[in-house]
């Protein structure tokens, strides 16, 4: 069993017992927790994106494709204020997408149609069931009193169809996969063992908890590992401690920035829901981010 599921499962089994305690500051001091984790590990996974895609397109100009970056980071947190629900397609489509990838690009699938379908139902399904276990909580992060909507409603009318539906999706993928000898019994059992202990946090604890114990072990932490393994097999690195000084700059930058933007919502009494603000950030980084490591994965 790899070590991060092996981490995942102990911390859920942890957890468990902490949350039985019903101490409410507990329960407010590992949410708080799980958001320094997002805002540290999380953020860092994204931080080195212009050094991956510099050292794969080495005709790119690093001012030319930070530019770029932050023309398409902007035109997607503007497009949340215009076509909110369109906005959100892009966001878990893109999110899905490059969740499934992480998850699988290191078994090497040769049929390409097949492991980008693999990719996206998979990545899907975890977020279906994200929402499908957390709908109520849902629904109250991201109402709004003042237009009596809500930007998930479509979604969540709707969410029990598609985590079924994504979820045999990639279930029926990987067993043609299986037959087809291009995975293994073992990679078959402890993918499919992966998934469930992800839908049973989802299920066992609040939606930001739930979503961090994802986010953080199997994703980030996965990603991070990736890219690691990348430098310094391409000499750009020699040890981890040069690997941090590499995401500390953009780290720390994005930490920096999303505390400026949350002050002065604040300051100036602005009227916007913070879940739907850090929503809308949070998918302003995702769909420039995904793009990158797409042409990161690509040429690997």
């Amino acid at each position: 069993m790899p070590k991060s599921v092996f981490l995942f499962l102990a911390v859920t089994l942890i957890l468990l017992q902490l949350f039985s305690l019903s101490i409410d500051s507990l329960r407010t001091s590992i949410d708080l927790s799980s958001l320094v984790a997002i805002l540290t590990l999380g953020v860092a996974h994204g931080s080195i994106d212009h050094i991956l895609f510099g050292m794969k397109n080495n005709k790119t100009n690093k001012t030319h494709f930070i530019i770029i970056y932050l023309a398409v980071l902007a035109a997607n947190f503007v497009l949340w204020y215009i076509l909110s629900e369109i906005a959100l397609f892009l966001f878990l489509a893109f999110s899905a997408y490059h969740f499934g990838q992480s998850q699988f690009i290191e078994l090497n699938i040769k049929q390409k149609v097949l492991s980008k379908a693999l990719y996206f139902s998979w990545g899907a399904s975890i977020l279906a069931g994200l929402i499908y276990f957390n709908s109520n909580e849902v629904n109250k992060l991201f109402y709004d009193p003042v237009s009596n909507s809500n930007v998930f409603e479509s979604i969540i009318n709707n969410i029990e169809l598609y985590f079924t539906l994504f979820g045999i999706a990639a279930l029926l993928i990987s067993i043609y996969l299986l037959i087809n000898k291009s995975i293994s019994i073992q990679t078959f059992g402890l993918e499919l063992l992966q998934y469930l202990i992800i839908i049973s946090a989802f299920y066992l604890f609040p939606i930001v908890l739930g979503f961090s114990l994802y986010f953080i072990i199997l994703h980030s932490f996965r990603v991070l590992l990736q890219e690691y393994d990348f430098l310094k097999k391409s000499y750009r690195i020699k040890n981890a401690f040069q690997f941090m000084k590499l995401l500390f700059p953009f780290t720390l930058i994005s930490v920096i920035g999303l505390g400026l933007i949350l002050s002065s919502v604040y300051f100036f009494d602005l009227k916007i829901s913070l879940p739907y603000l850090l929503i809308a950030l949070t998918s302003a980084v995702t769909i420039p981010h995904a793009l990158v490591m797409e042409v990161f994965y690509y040429k690997k």
